[in-house]
């Protein structure tokens, strides 16, 4: 279901009424996590060198941290969590 076989692109599936939707502007973005408030989705760009997190309620993507090659991210409480891997000494 993407606009092409190269991009990704992040999709919900309601439970409810077996609807799936594509979130706006997710292409090109992987990992996506919720947070426990579920206020805000974090993804990576496809390359691992972008951080991004969408805002549920205004429907936009915002750049939050960049690197080299980005891990995770991972939600603990409101804290999001991320790793650069090959970050720079």
């Amino acid at each position: 279901m993407g606009t092409s076989d190269s991009e990704s692109e992040i999709l919900l599936f309601d439970v409810r009424d077996s609807r799936v939707s594509k979130i706006p502007g997710s292409g090109r973005k992987i990992c996506p996590r919720w947070p426990p408030d579920q206020r805000f989705v974090a993804a990576l760009s496809e390359d691992q060198k972008r951080l991004f997190l969408y805002d549920v309620n205004a429907r936009t993507w915002t750049e939050a941290a960049s690197g080299v090659l980005l891990t995770g991210p991972y939600w603990s409480g409101s804290f999001l969590y991320f790793q650069d891997l090959l970050e720079p000494d």
